[in-house]
């Protein structure tokens, strides 16, 4: 498994506010697009994603986050994507609630276990077409996993890491 050839985005630090709050109400209006077209095409999706209240995280939030409440972003990553890109991360974050992974972690490394969960996620996604994989950054996806479960994606990717040492997961780390 190798992690070069990733894509690094990350949002401009220098951009002004009043360029943020300007793009930031466009954002809002995309996210909300993308929720009636994953109502449309995907209900279960769409009735999930119309539970979340939509919050703006520019401060803190790279790309995109879900506590079960609230769907956060970051305006800017959002901006960068087209809708079928949004439907596909708003349905990411909200299977992220259905499989509790979050819940489901306990005291395993965080963000291994998230890469993990990101592939039975992504898999999901894009075996029933389910929005657009984003292209600004790389999605943790491979068919090799379908069926399994995070936690044992998890072990094998801890099994990869102990066989590259500590490096590999400075890299892994490098693409969250």
């Amino acid at each position: 498994m190798s992690v070069e050839g990733t894509k690094n985005w990350s949002p401009d630090p220098d951009i002004t506010p009043e360029a943020l709050a300007s793009m930031r109400e466009e954002v809002l209006d995309r996210i909300i697009v993308a929720r009636v077209g994953l109502l449309l095409r995907h209900p279960f999706f769409g009735n999930m994603a119309t539970r979340l209240r939509i919050v703006a995280a520019d401060d803190w939030l790279p790309t995109a986050a879900v506590d079960g409440r609230n769907l956060y972003y970051n305006t800017q990553f959002f901006n960068a994507m087209n809708n079928k890109e949004i439907e596909f991360v708003v349905a990411h974050e909200i299977l992220h609630m259905v499989f509790d992974h979050l819940g489901r972690r306990d005291d395993r490394d965080p963000k291994l276990y998230n890469i993990a969960a990101d592939y039975i996620v992504n898999n999901l996604l894009v075996r029933d077409r389910i929005g657009v994989k984003p292209s600004i950054v790389d999605c943790f996806q491979d068919f090799k996993y379908e069926g399994w479960t995070s936690e044992e994606v998890y072990n094998e990717l801890r099994k990869v890491a102990k066989a590259n040492g500590d490096e590999f997961l400075n890299q892994l780390g490098e693409m969250l």
